[in-house]
């Protein structure tokens, strides 16, 4: 049985008429015979009786008519439907967290570059404001940095390290280490929060630790990226970040610290599967950013 075998029945129930089935159909009348009669050979019943008046139905062919006029409906439906999506696929919503904004500041227009073709649509938001983007369905597919919480498929992207960042002339600059529990005695930190309007939300942050104790002469907290770069470069404060995302800035130096700090970056999607036009934005991301992440590279 094929879809094509049971348009052509459907007709010839319609019309009760083969000859007039087929001009209906713009074939010829036999090509609307030789399909009637495989799909009575295929179940060994016959499917319609010539009758003067025209075609009649058996028990059989009325049995078989209700059903595939309705699956020949759900069939368009199904050819609309992936039509709508595949030409939807022709744009990607992608919202970035602005971390990675920073840290890999040529993929969105690298990954456009690529694929010609494709209308990128690139929102910057901080970690939350991401996930709330998704939930409403405003954006295809998120890169940020990992939230305990995530209620979305994902991939990792990057696991790296977030570090101690200070100017070169500063006393904690010629450290190996830094013990977060005891070497920043009074040393003044500036705290870099893509969520700074969401308090209750500090665990997404992965930047510094989550011990408010540990870091006590915290200045000032920023959601401005470039703000907490000038004030890294007066020498004001200290802080906490992804490693590499400073590496532009001879003046200053990224610390390991103890105990560590570590950064993932993730994407993730709405729904159980993902499409090939996303998974192959994700598999760029991930290849671009081993890529980039890699020793020698820049």
């Amino acid at each position: 049985m094929t879809l094509l075998q049971l348009a052509y029945f459907v007709e010839v129930c319609k019309c009760r008429n083969m000859t007039k089935a087929a001009a209906n159909l713009h074939i010829s009348q036999p090509a609307i015979t030789k399909a009637i009669q495989e799909l009575e050979s295929e179940y060994g019943a016959r499917l319609l009786l010539r009758r003067k008046n025209g075609q009649e139905l058996t028990g059989e062919g009325q049995f078989l008519y209700q059903r595939a006029e309705a699956l020949l409906h759900q069939a368009e439906e199904l050819d609309a439907a992936m039509k709508q999506l595949c030409s939807r696929r022709k744009t990607v919503r992608v919202g970035v967290s602005v971390v990675f904004v920073h840290l890999f500041p040529d993929f969105l227009r690298d990954y456009q570059a690529a694929n010609p073709g494709l209308e990128l649509k690139s929102y910057a938001f901080g970690t939350v404001e991401l996930q709330q983007h998704m939930e409403k369905g405003s954006i295809d597919v998120a890169i940020s940095g990992q939230s305990d919480s995530l209620p979305f498929p994902s991939r990792v992207l990057l696991q790296a390290e977030s570090r101690f960042w200070t100017r070169r002339d500063s006393p904690l600059a010629g450290r190996e280490v830094i013990h977060i529990d005891t070497d920043l005695g009074d040393t003044p930190i500036g705290l870099f929060r893509e969520n700074i309007s969401y308090p209750q939300n500090r665990g997404v942050d992965q930047f510094y630790p989550l011990r408010g104790e540990a870091v006590a002469n915290v200045l000032f907290c920023t959601n401005q990226f470039g703000e907490i770069r000038q004030k890294l470069l007066e020498g004001a404060v200290s802080t906490f970040l992804p490693q590499h995302i400073l590496d532009d800035c001879p003046q200053l130096v990224s610390i390991p610290t103890d105990p560590p700090l570590r950064f993932n970056l993730l994407a993730y999607w709405n729904g159980g599967h993902i499409s090939s036009q996303l998974l192959d934005l994700v598999t760029f991301a991930q290849d671009y950013i081993a890529r980039r992440m890699a020793p020698g590279e820049g």
